[in-house]
């Protein structure tokens, strides 16, 4: 959600975009180059672990601070500060036009997608961070470009009082249960244009429909007349269903589950073929904080950085080990695979197109 990031230095992101366009990828020997190769462990046995590292955060403020607060209280030596706040595609954008100028050691947070692409253009270091060994393989690189360490969910956050009420208490189970009359004026979704949770739900259908265009412009006009509004910003959708002026909308788990003041009124739930997202993080290639950046990672997918991450963030811990947030849904169920961010973002234009039309914003 673009307007929780503090932005520093960006240039206007269709311009910063555009120089990224032409930015070339790291310069590829003739042959094909040799497969990355991990890196060994962060430091020697037994030596004090120092350093200073420069984190791009895709998180927010609060739970980036948390985060490295208790990895720094663990390691002492270490200087580790958020030199960046964005959503990860601004900082990928970022990565690209740095490219002779690294300014971080580190991503932290957003989806994988973005540390995916970003590790096969050469941006990344390879790193088999040994508590990995832990995870499925589905949430991990398999060399070692980035390294999975929470889940998060977009789905429905509905108002329990006016489900109750006025729906007979019957919660959707499906997408396809928001069509119901029932649901007429009483759901919101954030603007797909504007926001990431809206065009999440918006890709969401197109994956669920077999990318078939124009099954998902079926969906979202016949889904429309049961839309009171389509918000700038996921944070405003919330707040709706808060306060019950809207009965149920579209967002990421995270938001809701860690809103401090969320109240039993608000319910998170997962509806069959919810989209389902890896949060990673990933090394910045030539990084001179390379013990401390490994570190890092070992200790984000490690049992104390796994218990904390749910209290903090209402984020899923990647590890069995670590319980899931307070009133987080069922992920078990969902299928991580057939959400394809990157896949979404190729068809971006076409989606948002369908979309308008939909709406009457044509």
């Amino acid at each position: 959600m673009a307007s929780r990031y503090r932005r520093r230095a960006f240039l206007a992101l269709a311009g910063a975009t555009a120089v990224a366009a032409c930015t070339p990828t790291p310069p590829a020997a003739e042959s094909p180059a040799p497969p990355p190769q991990p890196t060994p462990s962060p430091t020697p046995r037994g030596a004090p672990l120092t350093g200073t590292l420069a984190v791009y955060s895709a998180l927010d403020e609060p739970t980036t601070a948390a985060l490295l607060g208790a990895f720094t209280k663990m390691f002492p030596g270490v200087r580790a500060e958020a030199i960046a706040y964005a959503p990860p595609d601004e900082l990928e954008t970022r990565m690209r036009i740095e490219l002779r100028s690294r300014k971080a050691d580190i991503l932290l947070g957003g989806a994988n997608a973005h540390h995916d692409i970003l590790g096969k253009d050469g941006f990344l270091e390879a790193y088999l961070a040994a508590p990995a060994a832990q995870i499925s393989a589905r949430l991990k690189e398999a060399t070692g470009l980035w390294t999975g360490w929470y889940e998060d969910v977009l789905g429905l956050v509905v108002n329990s009082g006016r489900i109750t009420r006025e729906l007979g208490g019957k919660r959707p189970a499906t997408w396809d249960d928001l069509l119901d009359p029932s649901w007429k004026g009483k759901l919101v979704i954030p603007d797909p244009a504007l926001t990431d949770a809206g065009f999440a739900f918006l890709a969401t259908q197109y994956f669920r429909f077999d990318r078939d265009e124009a099954k998902t412009l079926d969906y979202l006009r016949a889904l429309h007349p049961n839309v009171l509004q389509y918000p700038r910003d996921q944070a405003t959708a919330v707040a709706m269903v808060a306060r019950g002026d809207a009965a149920g909308a579209a967002a990421w788990g995270h938001d809701v589950l860690a809103e401090a003041a969320r109240g039993p009124a608000m319910e998170m739930l997962a509806p069959k073929d919810s989209s389902l997202e890896i949060g990673a993080a990933s090394i910045v290639k030539g990084t001179q904080s390379g013990p401390a950046a490994r570190a890092l990672v070992d200790w984000l997918v490690g049992p104390d950085a796994q218990a904390l991450i749910a209290t903090i963030g209402g984020r899923s811990p990647v590890r069995a080990l670590a319980a899931p947030p307070a009133g987080s849904p069922p992920l078990s169920s969902l299928d991580p695979g057939r959400y394809d961010r990157r896949a979404a973002y190729d068809v971006r234009g076409r989606l948002l197109a369908r979309w308008r039309t939909a709406a009457g914003r044509q």
